[in-house]
């Protein structure tokens, strides 16, 4: 087992967006995400979201 099978994050969040709303942006975001915003310590990695 690795370390990141160990840490577990979790967290809830109330907003009044639709799923529709939700997904557009995180499609927004995979598609113009680059390796230099992994240099933001909050940075979101959008392309491991499923």
């Amino acid at each position: 087992m690795g370390l990141n099978e160990k840490i577990t994050e979790k967290f809830s969040v109330v907003t009044d967006l639709s799923g529709q709303s939700i997904l557009n942006s995180i499609e927004l975001g995979k598609q113009k995400q680059t390796w230099t915003d992994f240099l933001d310590v909050e940075a979101i990695d959008y392309k491991e979201i499923t």
